[in-house]
């Protein structure tokens, strides 16, 4: 046990050196004496260890890794032929039976420039408890174009995501599914690009007709295009505008539903996506802060 605790020392001893700069190079000897330690460590020992607390060469490889189906290309016809390629792999079925851990994406606008926030929040279900949040800024280089939202916010997106440190069990995105004229909005197709289930929690309806829902709490209502039901309106909060919750990928409507319901805490948006919602607007008005002068008013227009 005390050859454990000497470890344990010399490991946190390395961690401090590493912050101090004293370690810069992953070829260097007391970088590689630290690997060592750590890899000697009984799971004792290491489960007393903070992950934060490893250095961003050790931790790197945990990060969610996807695979890049394509280039994100600012050209409309190019865009359109990469989202008819794509829509053939949307699955509508569920593929896991639990969800443990509920992830919610939200993207907020400059008002003053091209800049465009993303962040991304984890929580563990059903206590609702953040396990991990991260947040990403780009410039929106895409133009706004409806039915193409993916290739506007989804870069910025797909940076936030791949810096979480867990992988989310599902995703619901603030965009459509299947709930789209081409049956692939941005949340099936960042669904598919994940290789994860994803729901399109939508605040605004792109395509279809319904009825209104009943006004009470988790009255819903099918959404109908082309004689399909391409998703459900759902109303989460009573005398408030209802959800346009369609299938992303990987999951079935009514399990999208289910877990939209049971994340919507009292607010009209589900938990995770509540607070990825407030985190990207305080990053707008943090960044917009900073800058003076008028500049163009930019609102985000209803799309997938």
């Amino acid at each position: 046990m005390e050859l454990q605790n000497n470890r344990f020392r010399t490991f946190g001893n390395s961690v401090r050196f590493f912050h101090l700069g004293l370690i810069k190079r992953p070829n260097d000897v007391r970088f590689r004496i630290l690997v060592q330690v750590w890899e000697r460590c009984s799971p004792e020992i290491v489960a007393q260890l903070r992950f934060s607390l490893l250095p961003h060469r050790m931790r790197q490889e945990e990060y969610m890794k996807f695979t890049r189906l394509h280039t994100w290309t600012t050209d409309i016809s190019e865009a359109t032929r990469i989202q008819d390629s794509l829509k053939h792999f949307v699955e509508l079925k569920t593929s896991k039976k639990e969800f443990q851990l509920v992830a919610g994406a939200d993207v907020a606008y400059s008002k003053r420039d091209d800049a465009i926030f993303a962040c991304v929040v984890v929580m563990r279900f059903p206590e609702l408890v953040t396990v991990d949040k991260v947040k990403a800024q780009s410039v929106a280089n895409f133009p706004y174009y409806p039915g193409l939202f993916a290739f506007r916010e989804g870069p910025v997106l797909m940076k936030a995501i791949q810096r979480l440190q867990v992988t989310p069990d599902v995703i619901m995105f603030d965009a459509n599914g299947v709930a789209h004229e081409k049956g692939i909005g941005m949340a099936s197709h960042l669904g598919i690009m994940l290789d994860i289930a994803s729901i399109g929690c939508a605040k605004k309806q792109l395509i279809g007709e319904h009825e209104e829902p009943a006004n009470e709490i988790n009255a819903k209502t099918p959404l109908m295009y082309d004689g399909n039901e391409v998703g459900a309106v759902v109303r989460t909060r009573v005398d408030v505008k209802p959800l346009y919750i369609s299938v992303g990928h990987k999951i079935d409507l009514e399990t999208a539903v289910e877990l939209v319901t049971a994340t919507a805490r009292g607010y009209r948006l589900p938990e995770p996506m509540r607070v990825a919602h407030i985190l990207c607007n305080k990053m707008k008005r943090t960044h917009d802060g900073r800058r003076r002068g008028p500049g163009p008013m930019k609102r985000r227009q209803p799309g997938p």
